[in-house]
């Protein structure tokens, strides 16, 4: 039986008795694989690394430069060497330009970078461990089975699968409390590396998860985490433990289904946001009440600009002034476009054979191009956002979004599409940041994300 509701609180007791035994035996069996390969990591380093305990040189950005030895030296302790400071608030690094566990021994000579929350890198490898704390809770208190953990650029959610059992709105302070309590706990983030049949036989009681393995894992490797009770596939990098999360807010509890249409089976999402500390969260609050303020579905509303109706919830009425206001918009954007020579702008795909699944809307543009002609194109895309974004008062910021797991073509060239959209970055000559593995599995991307002037 899941866990009661009694004047607002979860009564969280033990998980209910058939999920004992398959935690413990995947636990069991985690470990026996973590102990096996310790033992191969013992002996001498393999693969062109030297010799365990070898001395090499950490290069920091600055031009700092430290001693190590290799495989035994971690980026925590780089980052406990540098001041205790430092050392309570990275949370990953950057090795060599790769992501990577603050406890993961460094190689050999080594290009350092310590990231901490402020840090793109650093956040989402928060948010990502903050999920997993969310997704043990729903596994060990509602007795849920936990299809995937997702960190986004405004928090993270999980996918559950419950059966006819749902997060009622009144539980989320609860859940709250139990995901405080869990975190508080210190669980550690151990990771393995493992074979496909082995992630069979660790996730062999999790369809879902099974379903991930087979779609996404195209290595004959990939990593898997535990904390506490869970088990979960992730690329990481993670947190050393979850003592570092200090501030938890559960935000929404909504349905979310799983597989293709065909299939919609039902799930629960629930969507949160975690801080390192009370402070950071309640500043967040803050500022998530100042943007309710803007709200545009608000000022629409109030304005007399647009309604919307739940028989079209992906598209507004426009009431004559916001269509008046829509106009505007439209043929200034469309004079911009047409003067820097592209060929077409169309709200959908031009090809009938496309089939877009139920989600989030969105504009797309298609430009036909020989690929001596992709760079200016590129470069003319860029220039168009920009002019639009600066006259109508927003900054923006830009990402590139590189190969995922699970991607479709040959490796040579989705690199060559990346290095050619890398140079027209640098050309363009905004700061931009890089978002390892978030591109689309047909082909790498840059991303925008604006706000509005003075706003924040």
């Amino acid at each position: 039986m899941p866990p009661a509701l009694t004047g607002g609180r979860l009564l969280l007791g033990a998980a209910p008795r058939r999920y004992r035994p398959q935690v413990a035996e995947r636990l069991r069996l985690f470990q026996q694989l973590q102990d096996a390969r310790e033992r191969r990591a013992g002996g001498d380093a393999d693969g062109g690394s030297p010799p365990v305990g070898t001395p090499i040189r950490i290069a920091l950005p600055g031009g700092r430069c430290l001693h190590g030895r290799a495989l035994q030296t971690t980026p925590r302790q780089v980052a406990e060497q540098l001041g205790s400071g430092l050392a309570t608030s990275v949370l990953v690094a950057r090795v060599n330009g790769a992501l990577r566990d603050l406890e993961q021994p460094l190689e050999d000579d080594t290009e350092l970078e310590l990231l901490d929350f402020a840090a793109p890198e650093g956040r989402a490898a928060f948010w990502q461990s903050s999920a997993f704390v969310l997704g043990a809770v729903l596994e060990q208190f509602y007795g849920a089975t936990l299809c995937s953990t997702v960190a986004t650029e405004d928090g993270f959610f999980c996918d559950a699968h419950m059966g006819d059992r749902t997060v009622q709105r009144s539980e989320l302070p609860a859940l709250e409390d139990a995901c405080m309590a869990f975190a508080r706990a210190q669980h550690r983030f151990e990771r393995l590396e493992a074979t496909r049949e082995q992630l069979g036989e660790l996730f062999k009681h999790n369809s879902f998860q099974l379903q991930r393995i087979q779609e996404e894992v195209t290595s004959p490797t990939a990593t898997v985490y535990r904390c506490g009770p869970l088990l979960q596939l992730c690329r990481g990098p993670l947190l050393g433990h979850t003592g570092l999360i200090g501030a938890l807010r559960v935000l929404t509890s909504s349905a979310a289904f799983w597989g293709d249409p065909t299939e919609r089976r039902s799930l629960q999402r629930v969507a949160a946001v975690a801080f390192p500390s009370t402070q950071e969260l309640e500043a967040w609050q803050r500022a998530q009440d100042a943007a309710a303020l803007r709200d545009h579905r608000r000022i629409g509303r109030e304005q007399e600009l647009f309604f919307f109706h739940k028989l079209s919830p992906g598209s507004c009425f426009f009431l004559p002034r916001g269509a008046h206001i829509y106009n505007a918009l439209v043929d200034f954007i469309r004079s911009e476009y047409q003067a820097r020579g592209f060929c077409e702008r169309r709200r959908r795909d031009p090809f009938p054979q496309t089939h877009e699944l139920p989600g989030p809307l969105q504009d797309d543009a298609h430009i036909f191009c020989t690929l001596e002609q992709l760079e200016a194109e590129i470069g003319g895309c860029l220039d168009f956002v920009r002019t639009v974004y600066a006259t109508l008062g927003f900054s923006f910021r830009m990402a590139l979004a590189t190969r995922p797991d699970g991607f479709l073509g040959d490796a040579a060239t989705w690199d060559r599409a990346e290095q050619q959209l890398e140079r027209s970055l640098q050309d363009f000559g905004e700061p931009w940041e890089l978002s390892p593995g978030d591109g689309a599995f047909y082909g790498p991307k840059v991303s925008f994300a604006s706000r509005c002037r003075g706003r924040g």
